[in-house]
């Protein structure tokens, strides 16, 4: 066909193929100008009378003069065949810009608004798509979209306009006898009644469900077995899938896909109104938060030649971050989930969408003997425009000097940005008060290899970890954040019982309260002494003293948020352990463990659907983080789905080398009456005990779902006497009916401090 002449039309390309025609992009050799030509299948047109109501109708759908529909220019014949010309879009169709993981909110609000508004117009000229989907919706260049085809499923459709049914028979499988496109029908058109816009909205539903979430709402391997499904069944709940959309934006999807016509919005107009209201509380928030300056601190380009030197350019960018956290007025993203995108190929504006922030600091470090070269620069995330950038050949003698130079110019740049140069604005008014190292630049640098093992967050890496804290204390005792850094190294070794919890939690106290005997402004030393005052002391008020003054002293510390959602968790204030957690995640949006612990709130106040979503979301994020599974298997344990929580126990003791997990195991296949794998577990904790520290509520756990409830009480004892830490959330464990009515749970509960 290419470089065929139709009338005066000359073909150029093909642009597409359908059940409803072939598509071209073609030269309008009167005008000079290109526009798309439809040629439509002979046999849809062989009935004179079928062919006078397509001539009608395309009369019709020429007349919706509308910027979100496409204009249809001509019709006419040729040698037999029959065409539609329209408007040629530069563009793609939006099958094809949705992205793998779904579209992001605002996005799919903005289309769907220009949807409905095309719908709208359609609707009200007595027109009904009748095949709505996105192969035939068009987004052109600037983001308009433009939707095809109105009225040509009806044009070409075998339906008799004297019929009740507009398919005859419902659930025909010969091909044509459905008019439209399978995945998108409403359950009327499945059934081959007469249509109204309404089946039009259900349609839009689809899309919009797809859009959000990269799949079908309806999904089989058959036609037949597709629209069995329309009919018959739900579709997964969107926010399963995903975790961060509003629940009013789920309503409104939810609505568009009512099975029964009279449950869904009545109007197009009805359903862009809901849309665009959605949109606006959107852009509020995003207005709100652009009050504050928000940033992230991407890894330093390590480009030296000891490739070593790593633990360098990673902790020159997080001094950087703690520095910008101290300045009032800002959001800094926390160096986890900056870290996160560590040699990734990601765009800055992705970047910038999954941080929630406006801005990326990025930089490279080259350090050779002495000398130093630090590159920065502050990049704007909407247009990737450089708003500052800069470049320090210096000795290491200028570190500290450099660290700090970089924070305030910052500070200033976004100063500029958020007050446009003018006026001063309260965000951004201060730079960053200097930061107290002691001047040592040996033991700096011990501290920074300190911090960069630690981050690694391996048994092994941590004590290299705590090596380097105490080479730095040793060069330099005035280092107050190298014992910051052994009193959270060894605050994990107690928690997670790879030492003693009664051996582990004095030194981190010891170590917390000497850095504070330092500098009693340090907000990370107050953070890391209310963590061990909270699972060892189990002295709530002091643990929520310590917390309170570091968040004071840095409200972005997102651990310290984290750290103070246990204090809720055992003091039984659930929903305010949500409302911490989620200002944890606000602040490092992709650390692992920060997701974990909001689905482990959410579990814990009885959420557990958004529970289930938080925690898949967390597993697609971090796969290999073991303590996704262990949430998530205890909140399915709590369904009764045994055999779901079992697989995520066994996946996460597969992801974990030390084993230290299962217990959960072991109380799954107890309570699933597999008595024999059961006890298969305890032997395997007790030959593990034999090695290394194992959490006495492990055999604990155990025991209870084998009905062993003296066994579970005698090892609930060696729990409290050894201080383990979990018991601060002993009440909201898994015990069988029994337990909890025995005097001994109570009493342990009241040794612990906790709530009756």
């Amino acid at each position: 066909m290419i470089g065929r002449h139709i009338g005066h039309y000359e073909i150029i390309e093909k642009l597409g193929e359908g059940g409803m025609g072939m598509v071209f992009k073609a030269r309008d050799t009167r005008l000079d100008r290109f526009v798309a030509l439809k040629l439509l299948p002979t046999e849809k047109l062989a009935n004179p009378e079928r062919k006078r109501r397509f001539v009608r109708e395309a009369k019709a759908a020429s007349s919706l003069n509308h910027p979100n529909i496409i204009t249809i220019h001509d019709i006419g014949e040729e040698d037999g065949v029959d065409y539609i010309v329209m408007e040629f879009v530069q563009g793609e169709t939006l099958e094809k810009i949705i992205p793998t993981k779904g579209m992001a909110h605002e996005r799919t609000l903005k289309y769907a608004i220009q949807i409905s508004d095309a719908l709208s117009r359609a609707h009200g000229a007595g027109i009904v798509h009748r095949d709505l989907k996105p192969s035939n919706i068009m987004v052109d260049e600037e983001g308009r979209v433009k939707v095809l085809d109105f009225g040509v499923a009806k044009l070409l459709g075998p339906t008799p306009e004297d019929s009740e049914t507009e398919a005859g028979t419902a659930l025909q499988t010969e091909e044509g006898t459905i008019v439209g496109t399978v995945a998108y029908m409403s359950p009327e058109q499945a059934l081959g009644k007469k249509l109204d816009g309404r089946s039009d909205i259900f349609s839009l539903g689809l899309i919009l469900y797809q859009m959000l979430t990269a799949r079908h709402a309806f999904e089989g391997t058959t036609k037949m077995s597709i629209l069995a499904a329309i009919l018959h069944e739900d579709p997964p709940p969107i926010r399963q899938l995903v975790g961060d959309l509003p629940a009013d934006f789920e309503k409104v999807v939810e609505r568009c896909l009512q099975k029964d016509p009279t449950q869904r919005f009545q109007q197009a107009e009805d359903l862009r109104q809901a849309l665009k209201k959605l949109l606006a509380e959107r852009t509020d928030e995003r207005t709100a938060a652009r009050a504050t300056p928000s940033i992230a601190v991407m890894p330093f380009e390590n480009l030296s030649p000891d490739k070593e030197n790593e633990y360098f350019s990673d902790g020159l960018a997080e001094e950087i971050i703690n520095s910008l956290a101290k300045a009032p007025g800002f959001r800094v993203v926390g160096h986890t989930s900056s870290f996160t995108f560590r040699g990734r190929q990601f765009g800055i504006r992705e970047i910038g969408e999954k941080l929630h922030v406006e801005t990326l600091l990025e930089g490279s470090v080259r350090k050779a003997g002495n000398r130093l070269r630090i590159s920065a620069q502050l990049v704007n995330v909407s247009d990737g425009y450089q708003i500052w950038s800069e470049r320090y050949d210096r000795t290491m003698n200028d570190i500290f000097e450099i660290q700090d130079e970089i924070s305030g110019a910052i500070v200033a740049a976004l100063k500029s940005k958020f007050a446009g140069g003018g006026e001063k604005t309260e965000a951004a008014a201060e730079a960053p008060k200097p930061a107290a190292r002691g001047g040592n630049l040996e033991a700096h640098e011990a501290y920074l290899r300190g911090r960069y093992y630690w981050n690694q967050r391996t048994w092994t890496s941590l004590k290299k970890g705590i090596e380097n804290f105490n080479q730095a204390i040793s060069k330099n005792p005035l280092q107050a954040q190298a014992y910051v850094g052994l009193a959270d190294s060894y605050n994990l070794f107690g928690y997670y019982n790879e030492r003693p919890p009664r051996d582990a939690y004095p030194k981190a106290k010891a170590a917390a309260l000497q850095a504070l005997q330092i500098d009693e402004e340090l907000a990370e030393a107050h953070a890391s002494l209310g963590y061990a005052i909270l699972f060892f002391d189990w002295d709530w008020a002091e643990s929520e003293k310590a917390f309170k003054r570091a968040i004071e002293l840095n409200p972005a510390y997102a651990s310290a948020h984290q750290w103070y959602g246990w204090y809720f968790f055992a003091t039984g204030r659930l929903e305010e352990a949500i409302e911490t957690m989620n200002r944890a995640h606000a602040l490092d949006p992709l650390a692992p463990i920060i997701n974990n612990h909001l689905g482990l709130a959410l579990a814990t106040a009885g959420k557990d659907e958004e529970a289930i979503v938080q925690l898949r979301q967390s597993i697609e994020m971090s796969p290999s983080f073991a303590l996704h599974y262990i949430v998530l298997g205890s909140v399915y344990l709590k369904q009764k789905k045994n055999d779901v929580a079992i697989e995520n126990f066994l996946k996460a003791v597969e992801l974990t080398p030390d084993k230290q997990l299962l217990g959960w195991l072991g109380h799954a296949y107890a309570v699933s009456g597999d008595e024999s794998d059961a006890r298969s577990v305890l032997a395997q904790l007790e030959d593990l005990a034999q090695q290394q520290c194992v959490s006495p509520l492990s055999f604990a756990l155990i025991e209870a779902g084998l009905n062993e409830n003296d066994r579970a009480f005698e090892w609930l004892e060696h729990a409290c006497e050894e201080r383990t830490s979990d018991l601060v959330r002993f009440k909201l464990y898994p015990w069988p009916e029994p337990m909890r009515l025995d005097p001994r749970f109570n009493d342990l509960a009241k040794r612990i401090g906790l709530p009756a």
